[in-house]
């Protein structure tokens, strides 16, 4: 990583290095640019070169970029990753020149390049290319088109936010990158003019062309619906990431047809699907035996997750007690991640169940957590069972809502929770200074703690910054900012 502005030295460094292989750059002026690339053109072994956040405001050095990337890509012909993050520098000419001098490049990401258009893949030699980027790019189907035509082992297509690429776009991709992996569509944006157009069709085309596929990724997409998870559970068995966030009219069957049918799924994202219950939810976890990651936030419906009971429904009376007692921990020991940020209804009772049936955890987050009663009982359990828990954010809403857990869960953290590496909490009216020693005190992995405080809490912010001031054994820092009448605390840890 290079920020020094005396160009001589750097170049004497360079010197010293000539057989550098990686090289990672950012800058923010014109000038340090194109003097840093006359000297980087000397670095022949050159195989990862990576800029970003560079962004040129001057029309006439706007055209002189082109030059500027060509002598790179002209001297440095071993190339085999290569990252341009430039805005609105013309770069066509440049990634020409790329593809003629470096045919074994393998990853190219073009994220942010704006004025990219689809005369830059004419004439690919990108004949080794597996994974390509081109997030916010104004390229187009028939950019796409010739990409697919000219990178026969592509197997990562990112196009977020392209929003000049239809179907047909997709149908080229489908038709010919047989080897595809991963495809990712997000939008994250609340303009449909900034979002590609996209639907389920195309993304059936990439499905029924693309045998290979693992990875789906359509995050609050306009033009996506609930019907493609049908299509996905017939003709990709072998999908392993679904993540489809925010998407209209999902229901609990659609997660059991795909629960069903892709039973090597491993990561999922159903966040803010209208329509998902803790029944869907339950069924979900059951039968996806591989599942490592689930995430479920704001599914305002989700409330009871009842594990034991759904899979007991489904063996009579003298198969369902040997049934529930023997298969329910082995099938979910891989489950390590879960998110039910915001699911405001989530029972003390589901979060037990987890506990018991994801002995692995290691990440919770259920933020918003506000409605359930025996709040105590529901996370002794979980730090009882999951012995691996390094991550909790367990919160109400920031200083509006509060938490009810009160010292029995602090001291369940403090007893069995040696891998605790994060604790988040809101707004607390129960712990007390005498708490936070102790978890300071007794989780020796711990990094961090967040919490809320104002003068209705037991805890004060004067309190914390004694405890810290007194703390001997470890190196602890203290960051706080006030919001409202609430101050928030974030301590770290270094032991």
């Amino acid at each position: 990583m290079y920020d020094n502005d005396d160009i001589e030295k750097f170049g004497d460094i360079i010197d010293c290095f000539k057989d550098l292989e990686t090289f990672k750059l950012d800058v923010s002026t014109f000038e340090r640019l194109t003097s840093i690339i006359s000297v980087c053109k000397r670095l022949t072994n050159l195989r990862k070169f990576h800029l970003r956040h560079f962004f040129c405001n001057h029309s006439a050095n706007l055209k002189l970029m082109p030059h500027v990337f060509q002598v790179l890509f002209q001297n440095t012909t071993l190339l085999t990753h290569v990252t341009l993050s430039c805005g609105d520098i013309y770069l066509d000419s440049a990634i020409q020149t790329l593809s003629e001098k470096n045919p074994n490049l393998v990853e190219l990401n073009l994220n942010r390049c704006s004025g990219l258009t689809s005369t830059a893949f004419t004439s690919l030699h990108f004949s080794k290319l597996r994974s390509l980027v081109l997030d916010r790019t104004s390229v187009d189907d028939q950019a796409l088109k010739l990409v697919a035509e000219n990178s026969p082992y592509l197997e990562t297509l990112s196009i977020s936010k392209c929003r000049n690429v239809t179907d047909k776009g997709l149908y080229y991709i489908g038709m010919k990158c047989i080897r595809l992996r991963k495809i990712t569509i997000n939008m994250y944006s609340s303009g449909l003019d900034q979002c590609c157009q996209v639907t389920n069709s195309g993304l059936l085309s990439v499905a029924e062309g693309c045998s290979n596929l693992r990875q789906i990724i359509g995050n609050y997409h306009p033009y996506i619906n609930v019907d493609i998870l049908s299509n996905i559970s017939q003709l990709c068995s072998n999908i392993q990431v679904l993540e489809f966030e925010k998407i209209s009219k999902v229901t609990d069957t659609a997660l059991i047809a795909i629960a069903t049918q892709c039973t090597l799924l491993q990561c999922v994202n159903f966040s803010e699907c209208e329509g998902v219950s803790g029944s869907g939810v339950s069924r979900f976890l059951l039968d996806c035996k591989w599942l490592m990651q689930a995430k479920f936030n704001s599914c305002m419906d989700v409330a009871n997750i009842s594990l034991g009971s759904t899979i007991c429904q489904e063996y009579d009376d003298t198969q369902r007690s040997e049934q529930c007692e023997n298969s329910m921990t082995k099938s979910h020991s891989y489950i390590q991640v879960l998110h039910f940020r915001y699911c405001k209804y989530l029972t003390a009772k589901s979060l037990i169940e987890i506990s018991q049936f994801c002995p692995d955890l290691n990440e919770l987050r259920i933020a918003g957590w506000t409605a359930a009663c025996d709040t105590d009982d529901a996370l002794v359990r979980l730090f009882t069972n999951c012995t691996n828990l390094q991550l909790l954010l367990c919160s109400g809403i920031q200083d509006t809502e509060e938490t009810n857990f009160t010292s029995r869960t602090v001291e369940a953290i403090a007893n069995y929770g040696h891998n605790i590496k994060q604790l988040h909490f809101s707004l607390n009216y129960f712990i007390t200074i005498d708490d936070l020693q102790k978890v300071l005190s007794l989780c020796n992995n711990l990094e961090q703690i967040t919490l809320y405080v104002n003068e209705n809490t037991a805890l004060y912010f004067g309190d914390i910054e004694i405890l810290i001031a007194n703390c001997d054994t470890k190196k602890i820092g203290l960051n706080s900012y006030k919001r409202l009448m609430t101050t928030c605390c974030q301590i770290s840890i270094k032991n």
